[in-house]
């Protein structure tokens, strides 16, 4: 066993996703010129094989970098969220689809299961401030979203304020 470093130069690593296989990585890095700008620091996605065989490859370009990419189910697209809809393209960053319409605006923390599940902390519509990058203690109302890519449009599992656990009847 050994611990090996897969990016060439010191980086702000904010997130990161592990393929299932484990062969591939894909992290997001603050660009190192913008880490002194606070609240307005530019994100890069790479990609980069476990084993070091290779360099990262940056997978988006013109800085149009999504909230969160993690692998498929399966390891052989990538999704992110982008103009509210769930997207997925090939490893190599080509065939950008769409994969679930009607996606939440802003989602952050998602998690895939082995059947193809993905679940994320969606802010529910309405709520919240109403520029995501002004800072304010708003914060909106958040959901636990599961959706399976390619199937209908996804429903919150919170409907409604009643059904909220902060609210009593």
């Amino acid at each position: 066993n050994q611990a090996r470093a897969l990016n060439p130069k010191p980086a702000h690593i904010e997130n990161f996703s592990l393929s299932r296989d484990g062969s591939q990585v894909v992290y997001r890095a603050v660009v190192p010129d913008t880490l002194d700008l606070f609240r307005q620091q530019k994100y890069q996605e790479w990609i980069v094989p476990t084993d070091g065989a290779q360099a990262p490859r940056a997978l988006f370009k013109d800085n149009n970098v999504p909230a969160w990419t993690v692998f498929s189910s399966d390891g052989h697209t990538l999704l992110f969220p982008e103009k509210e809809a769930l997207h997925s393209i090939d490893l190599d960053g080509g065939n950008d689809k769409i994969v679930v319409e009607k996606f939440p605006k802003r989602s952050r923390d998602p998690q895939v299961s082995a059947n193809g599940l993905v679940a994320v902390i969606a802010a529910r519509a309405g709520t919240g401030p109403p520029e995501s990058k002004m800072y304010t203690i708003l914060e909106p109302t958040w959901d636990i979203l599961v959706v399976k890519p390619g199937e209908a449009a996804p429903a919150a599992l919170t409907q409604s304020e009643n059904d909220t656990q902060n609210n009593e009847s």
